[in-house]
């Protein structure tokens, strides 16, 4: 890595621990720089593939039996303490390290601590905005983009254009958000971009909540089984009058 920034601030600013001047300083610094665009979208890349459910590992059927099997204590008359044979003490030191509790327990790596969906959407949203990652299909209307995300996912989304509104839909992309593939859709506001999140959700239909980060405003919803995040730095006013319209589909 060539360039001093790429060092001394990209991974602060990739933690969020920039303070707001030195983060848009970066960000601006971002737009010139092709060599820190592209390791933030390596180090994006990594974190993604590391939420993927490949990294989460089973216990074998049947293990944590034989295992508490094995620590049961020997029969009074016996006055002897079991001993365990290499492989089974091996096992039970591994499973009394990580709690022999939980059939889905993490092997060869480190647990993951749960990471706040919000930050994920926002990263997702800001890598949009860099290069050519806006947009994978690019069509104004509803009954093109809607199909070309349909054959890509497992569940169905509405697609509306509101140009009328001044909310005009610009096109769709795929994503791995929060350890879910999700479709995006992509409006305008004037200059602003608005990307509006959705994926499967088990929670039921939720009013919506809004939270702020780095100068941008998401608004979070569910409704019908489906999980909305829209995503902008258009005014706030503008994101919630956009909610309604989608809300009202």
């Amino acid at each position: 890595m060539s360039c001093p920034e790429t060092r001394d601030r990209l991974h602060a600013y990739f933690d969020d621990e920039l303070d707001a001047e030195r983060r848009a300083t970066f960000e601006e610094h971002l737009r010139l720089c092709p060599e820190c665009t592209r390791e933030l979208e390596t180090q994006q890349t990594l974190r993604a593939g590391l939420r993927e459910p490949s990294f989460r590992h089973t216990a074998p059927v049947g293990l944590e039996e034989r295992i508490r099997s094995a620590l049961r204590p020997a029969a009074p008359a016996a006055r002897l303490r079991p001993r365990l044979p290499p492989a089974l003490a091996a096992a039970a030191a591994l499973l009394i390290g990580v709690g022999i509790g939980s059939v889905g327990t993490y092997y060869g790596a480190p647990r993951l601590a749960a990471v706040d969906p919000s930050r994920d959407v926002l990263d997702s949203h800001v890598r949009s905005l860099l290069g050519d990652n806006l947009i994978d299909i690019k069509s104004s209307d509803g009954h093109t983009v809607k199909p070309w995300l349909a054959s890509r996912l497992d569940f169905s989304l509405p697609v509306q254009d509101f140009a009328e509104q001044g909310f005009p839909l610009r096109g769709g992309r795929l994503d791995f958000v929060d350890r879910h593939t999700a479709a995006v859709l992509v409006y305008d506001r004037g200059k602003h971009h608005i990307n509006l999140f959705v994926w499967p959700s088990d929670d039921g239909d939720s009013e919506v909540r809004k939270v702020s980060r780095r100068g941008y405003t998401l608004l979070h919803w569910t409704r019908g089984g489906l999980s909305f995040w829209a995503a902008s730095d258009v005014n706030a006013d503008d994101l919630w009058a956009f909610v309604r319209l989608v809300q009202a589909e």
